[in-house]
């Protein structure tokens, strides 16, 4: 059974009509249908540039500005398998960095950025003169240290939502002087646990 010529041309005017004749109540409920907590997404030139804004929040000693480029329930996760991942508290860590290295200077070398992820290598230059890693058995020293470090930052809603890092802190301590070639030469070997 096939439409009639009649049904087609009514069906055809009804578009016609919808099309030029506006509705405005129906665009306003759907837009108020629509959540208004939808957040903006970044482009990954967008959020390369949030992760250099970070770093030079870091190095410049503004832990506010490097909170306000993270999401309130940020996730650190620890290179470590025996440390549980971090939520929150970017201006803490910023300030306790700070105040381990009050000199400190970022520099990233590098940043790669594909979806909502980038990677960055940077290398880190500060006077470790802050007491902060001392609960770590790490006493101020006032030694001038460089060290390397990679990350991966997530991005959701323009802000970053979870950090992966891994840094050179045995060098870094070498550097400091808190380890010695000689306790390094007589260390125990321990076996990494496989995934």
């Amino acid at each position: 059974m096939g439409v009639s010529r009649h049904s087609r041309l009514a069906v055809l005017g009804a578009l016609t009509f919808g099309l030029l004749v506006p509705v405005p109540l129906a665009r306003v409920a759907a837009q108020e249908a629509t959540p208004a907590a939808e957040c903006p997404a970044t482009t990954p030139e967008e959020n390369k540039a949030i992760v250099t804004q970070w770093f030079d929040a870091l190095g410049s000693g503004n832990a506010e500005a490097v909170a306000d480029l993270a999401a309130d329930d940020i996730v650190y996760h620890d290179a470590t398998p025996e440390e549980p991942e971090q939520t929150g508290g970017a201006e803490d860590w910023a300030d306790s960095r700070q105040a381990d290295y009050p000199d400190l200077t970022v520099t990233v070398d590098r940043l790669i950025a594909e979806g909502d992820l980038v990677a960055s290598a940077q290398h880190y230059t500060g006077t470790q003169e802050g007491d902060t890693e001392d609960q770590q058995g790490i006493p101020a020293t006032g030694v001038q240290v460089e060290w390397l470090s990679m990350a991966n930052f997530r991005f959701e809603c323009g802000k970053i939502a979870e950090i992966w890092t891994v840094a050179d802190d045995l060098g870094r301590l070498e550097r400091l002087g808190v380890i010695t070639p000689d306790e390094l030469q007589d260390a125990e070997p321990v076996a990494t646990p496989s995934s």
